[in-house]
């Protein structure tokens, strides 16, 4: 209850804006270019002032919604804060094959093998992009090289089309994570031809139990 009470007393302190801010202007300025930038200025902070002097009101009236701002205004502010870079994409890529590597062979999921070529393929080949929107980004492949120097990689009407875009997106990073690559790692050591490829064998039709 107290810490409430401070919260509505800064308000009541703060809704006590002045309704109109005035400034004199010296009698050698009227008139002149000075008197028209001063009475412009005045007119910016009492604009201001009115938006600010509304919000102090509405906050007092509505605090769910204010707090409910508030807290989005927070998270947007964190999301893009955290909105993984390329460099991350490729660090996270690294990891993972490092991690890939430390796992057998016969245990090692054959589509997240193929998966993390594909990636580094890419990566060779320089089509890896990146595409922020501010709280989030889009990695996506790009038919060539931004260095090569062919028509088809320069001219911007053989870009790639807004239309199809959606068909080169590889992932999408949120919040320092990158979620299909995240996905596609989760049984990265698990083969689910292991059992089948056993039994196949000499030994698993030697040893099978019936």
């Amino acid at each position: 209850m107290l810490s409430m009470w401070k919260y509505y007393s800064k308000l009541n302190i703060l809704s006590r804006i002045p309704a109109k801010f005035n400034f004199n202007v010296p009698e050698k300025a009227k008139g002149t270019v000075v008197e028209k930038w001063i009475k412009y200025w005045e007119g910016l902070i009492n604009d201001y002032a009115d938006v600010f002097r509304d919000s102090i009101k509405e906050s007092k009236s509505k605090p769910y919604k204010t707090g409910l701002l508030a807290l989005s205004g927070c998270f947007l502010t964190y999301a893009v804060y955290n909105n993984p870079t390329e460099q991350d994409f490729r660090d996270s890529v690294i990891y993972y094959q490092n991690l890939f590597g430390l796992v057998g062979k016969p245990v090692r999921n054959p589509g997240v093998d193929v998966y993390l070529k594909s990636l580094e393929n890419s990566f060779n080949f320089k089509v890896i992009r990146r595409l922020s929107l501010g709280i989030f980004c889009f990695i996506w492949i790009d038919n060539y090289d931004e260095a090569l120097g062919l028509y088809k990689a320069q001219c911007k009407y053989l870009k790639p089309r807004y239309l199809t875009f959606y068909e080169r997106v590889i992932d999408v990073g949120f919040l320092n994570k990158f979620w299909i690559l995240e996905k596609n790692m989760r049984d990265y050591d698990i083969n689910p031809n292991e059992w089948i490829d056993f039994s196949k064998s000499d030994y698993g039709y030697k040893n099978r139990i019936f």
